[in-house]
């Protein structure tokens, strides 16, 4: 009766949550969207397409260097400078520069779209859930819906090339280190991604696919770096220019954890409750800190090879990318396979526990959907004073709070999780399926 209901009714659901979606950001693009009642309207749509794609790209094709702030700031109609991407991100989005910037911009918010399917996907795929076109309708239904995809979609974020490559490289690394090598070159693209999911690989002991990656990285990087040092007069002058830009961007009011209402970082929003910054070496402190909790639930989780297993470990990598280095709302879409997984049951036992269960779904759902954390929403609500510090810092403490829950939870339940797996290996058939 219920598997009858679910057929009939999950497509129709799937359409009808697209058909919302869209039309949500679709509304924010046009006329309508302000008013004297209310004002919605995203005036600054593709603003990261124009600092981080389109612009860098326009400005490698023609033979200058991205990473000179000042020279890009003057050249081209950019808010902010070029963020530091590995220079491969610059022959990617090369095709990008042959095209006039509108037709560029409508490509890319198409395109943006399909890797929002393409995630939701793999995220089902990757979890043994039903990955029917319904399936996948819905989950890219509630990505767009979500505050992590809605944004993403908007502000023209290249963050589902860097998930997609994080999904890659750690679901191959145990069987097909070459493919996992290609994922974590593809997540590398942005540092904060690949640093921190390349460590934790080597927790793990994926040195094949973190060798792989490392080398399939270089011939990459080297060809588009080798181009721009010479077209910045050398390799020095190319790296005065990188360290200047990022001072730029570190002193951005969107990146400054003082001032920015964005930042989902541990640190940021410790910096942001102490009223100062915490500094390098705090910053530091704070990340192998969490590093360490990370490593500690992975070495748990080792020789699990499970759905369980596997995903419970990307859950852990991704949190800790999340919370331990920066990064902003559009970033969270990277908990996408985490959230199916733990919706559709594919966590080890332990975690449906009700203790457990309603806590994590709580912390999960609130950076997941929380709009007033928003330029709009802070503006409308006239938030000050505590309010504003509340609303702007729930969701990396919610985040945090998330991290440490997964990682308690599979510390306390170690002699639990190493008996499923002990089990599984004992009743596995020739073909390695239990």
């Amino acid at each position: 009766m219920i598997d009858a209901l679910r057929r009939r009714w999950l497509p129709l659901l799937s359409l009808v949550l697209c058909a919302m979606a869209m039309g949500l950001v679709l509304l924010r693009l046009t006329p309508i969207s302000r008013s004297a009642v209310y004002d919605v309207n995203a005036d600054w749509a593709m603003v990261d397409f124009r600092s981080s794609v389109y612009y860098p790209a326009v400005a490698f094709v023609r033979g200058e260097n991205p990473y000179d702030h000042k020279t890009f700031a003057a050249n081209y109609p950019s808010e902010d400078p070029f963020p530091v991407y590995a220079p491969a991100t610059l022959l990617i989005n090369a095709p990008l520069a042959l095209m006039r910037y509108p037709i560029a911009a409508v490509f890319y918010f198409m395109a943006t779209i399909a890797l929002t399917a393409m995630t939701a996907l793999l995220a089902l795929r990757l979890t043994d859930l039903p990955g029917g076109l319904p399936s996948v309708l819905l989950v890219t239904a509630v990505m767009i819906l979500s505050r992590p995809g809605h944004m993403n979609l908007l502000v023209g974020q290249g963050t589902l090339l860097y998930v997609i490559g994080a999904y890659v490289a750690l679901s191959c690394a145990a069987n097909a280190p070459v493919w996992s090598g290609l994922g974590l070159c593809l997540a590398a693209l942005k540092p904060t991604f690949g640093i921190p999911i390349a460590l934790l690989m080597l927790v793990q002991r994926r040195w094949k696919a973190v060798l792989f990656a490392v080398g399939i990285g270089a011939l990459l990087n080297l060809p588009p770096l080798l181009i721009v040092a010479h077209n910045a007069g050398g390799l020095r002058p190319l790296v005065d220019s990188v360290i200047a830009n990022f001072g730029s961007w570190r002193n951005d009011p969107v990146v400054d954890p003082q001032k920015s209402l964005m930042l989902i970082s541990a640190s940021g929003v410790i910096s942001r409750l102490a009223g100062r910054p915490l500094g390098g070496a705090g910053e530091a402190a704070v990340c192998l800190l969490l590093l360490g909790a990370a490593a500690m639930a992975l070495r748990v989780l080792a020789g699990r090879e499970d759905t369980a297993g596997r995903v419970l470990a990307i859950t852990v990598i991704s949190l800790l990318t999340l919370t331990a280095f920066h990064h902003q709302p559009y970033d969270m879409l990277i908990l996408t396979l985490p959230c199916v997984a733990f919706l559709g049951r594919r966590f080890p036992d332990p975690f449906y526990e009700p203790g457990i269960y309603v806590p994590l779904l709580g912390l999960l759902a609130i950076p997941a959907f929380n709009y007033l954390a928003t330029f709009s929403g802070v503006g409308a609500l006239g938030l000050t004073g505590l309010p504003y510090l509340v609303v702007t810092s729930v969701n990396g403490i919610a985040l945090l709070g998330a991290f440490f829950l997964v990682v308690s939870t599979t510390i306390a339940a170690r002699g639990r999780l190493r008996a499923a797996s002990s089990s599984g290996r004992r009743h596995a058939t020739p073909d390695g399926v239990t």
